[in-house]
């Protein structure tokens, strides 16, 4: 899609490779080192892994490996986030060998980040709920954030529920939030749940931070404080 961009090698001993990214901020997916677009950079090409760069903004979803559909149920559906300002994708997902998406047992969901400061609110949502995944929780890896100082999460009924467009125009909403480094709640939160330190890990050398949250069967939003440097 055209939020990855792959540098293949084409030459025997080749080890580094010259690329040009389109315009925009870059991540490289192996060490989540940002360039800017619009420039040619030469990269590394190890024997491990070609040069494989994501765009800012970008909402990648993806499970663990599987050797074939079927061999197990995936309980976790990992989102690799790399904020910037604003984005959404929609994910499908069906039982991956039938046909009864055709009498609708499938999901449709709504995935959308915002990032406005200090604050980073992501939105996971449903346009069409017919099937049940067996998901347990969602695996967040967020790029290129600093630290947080706190992290909550909120499960939202399903009459509460809107779309992808109207969840980017609500959340953050009005800019900075009222919450303090120590903890305190922001305005917007009422009933969310802080999310305990020992389910996220924060990788200062990356920027990366990666946190679990239980899927309840229904949208949910989780909001990121983030301490500037």
């Amino acid at each position: 899609g055209p939020d990855l961009l792959v540098a293949p090698i084409t030459q025997a001993g080749q080890r580094e490779r010259k690329v040009y990214l389109p315009a925009g901020k870059w991540f490289d997916f192996w060490n989540d080192r940002v360039h800017e677009g619009s420039s040619w950079i030469v990269t590394p090409a190890p024997l491990d892994h070609l040069p494989l760069f994501v765009r800012g903004n970008a909402i990648i979803p993806s499970w663990e490996p599987r050797e074939w559909v079927g061999e197990k149920v995936p309980e976790e559906l990992i989102l690799d986030i790399y904020s910037l300002e604003e984005s959404q994708i929609e994910f499908y997902e069906d039982d991956g060998w039938s046909r009864d998406y055709e009498q609708g047992k499938y999901n449709l969901l709504t995935i959308d980040q915002r990032r406005l400061r200090d604050k980073l609110t992501i939105g996971i949502g449903y346009k069409h709920q017919g099937f049940s995944p067996g998901r347990k929780s969602y695996r967040l890896r967020l790029h290129g954030v600093d630290l947080p100082c706190q992290v909550t999460w909120q499960a939202l009924p399903a009459q509460d529920e809107v779309t992808a467009e109207e969840r980017l125009t609500r959340n953050n909403s009005g800019g900075r939030g009222n919450g303090s480094k120590d903890g305190s709640s922001h305005a917007g939160d009422a009933g969310a749940n802080q999310l305990p330190g020992d389910a996220w890990t924060y990788y200062d050398e990356t920027r990366v931070l990666e946190l679990v949250i239980p899927d309840p069967g229904t949208a949910i939003r989780v909001t990121v404080l983030l301490t500037l440097r």
